[in-house]
């Protein structure tokens, strides 16, 4: 990894380093055709579970295995994932473009976005495992990174289940547009 000349953490804030001539145009345009699955994040449990779509996801690691999942740090989702210490990553099957658009949504009045969805408390970490997802991957938290209007969290892979058969749906396959 690039740590720039002087290193994480010597004194160069890279947030305010500004690349001149920068084409902000294709900028935007390459950044929303980066490949995107589209998720489900899930923390807490019972009627305190919680759940948020996510799109920046990826594998971090293979011993030990983890994974990356950026969150908006001034959100509850975020909120709700350093808390428990823990979350699952849901694999949204091709067609569960409507269980993205409803945690996509503000929750409602009764302060869950799940309503009549089916879900189960995974074995690893009691994160909610929707039902009609692909599969899902049950992280603990291991380290958080905050910086600009995201932080990255890493989680460290407890458990997996897989749930139904199909195909991810991808962030493409969506008339959404995120990034850049």
């Amino acid at each position: 990894m690039h740590q720039g000349p002087e290193g994480l953490d010597g004194g160069v804030d890279l947030a305010e380093v500004v690349a001149p001539g920068v084409n902000e145009e294709a900028k935007r345009s390459l950044l929303r055709q980066l490949p995107h699955g589209v998720y489900v994040v899930t923390s807490g449990s019972g009627d305190r579970a919680h759940g948020f779509t996510a799109t920046w996801i990826t594998q971090a690691s293979f011993k030990p295995p983890l994974v990356v999942v950026a969150i908006r740090h001034d959100s509850q989702s975020y909120a709700s994932v350093t808390a428990s210490g823990a979350f699952a990553v849901n694999l949204l099957r091709k067609d569960g473009r409507a269980i993205a658009e409803r945690f996509f949504q503000p929750p409602s009045a009764s302060g869950s976005r799940f309503g009549e969805l089916a879900f189960h408390a995974g074995d690893a970490t009691g994160a909610p495992i929707l039902d009609d997802a692909l599969g899902a991957l049950e992280c603990k938290v291991v380290h958080v990174f905050d910086r600009g209007d995201h932080s990255v969290v890493v989680g460290e892979v407890l458990g997996a289940a897989t749930c139904r058969g199909g195909d991810l749906l991808l962030l493409a396959d969506t008339p959404w547009k995120y990034g850049g």
